[in-house]
């Protein structure tokens, strides 16, 4: 909704998030899940930009809910583990409950929130 702008501090693993006028309102730390020697490959709002979307190099995707006010608890709502690496994802401005995962394999993954699942889209020979 161009309120916020989230950045990925790769030194400490944090996102640091911005209002709409440049000045950081907020930080906080992603969570590992295979190992603590991870990077953030990727990050992404929801339409709404009360959710924030996570790539990790630990092959997983995880799905923080920042809520609709500064100050709220960030918490995860939905975490999607992948077979390997992943690379990138987009949310849909249309699909709210979607969430695609492009994966070093060459998969392309959709994640439903609503289902906490994730099925193949596409596959291809080279990473997406």
């Amino acid at each position: 909704n161009s309120l916020r702008l989230a950045v990925a501090q790769s030194v400490d693993k944090k996102i640091a998030l911005f209002d709409e006028s440049g000045n950081k309102k907020e930080v906080f730390s992603t969570k590992a899940f295979k190992s603590k020697n991870y990077l953030i490959k990727d990050i992404t709002f929801s339409p709404c930009s009360s959710k924030l979307a996570i790539a990790q190099s630990d092959n997983i995707v995880t799905i923080y809910n920042l809520g609709l006010k500064w100050g709220e608890k960030k918490t995860i709502c939905n975490k999607f583990e992948q077979e390997t690496m992943v690379n990138c994802i987009f949310w849909h401005s249309l699909k709210l409950n979607e969430i695609y995962i492009g994966l070093l394999s060459g998969k392309v993954v959709c994640g439903l929130l609503t289902k906490n699942s994730s099925s193949v889209l596409y596959s291809t020979e080279s990473l997406v």
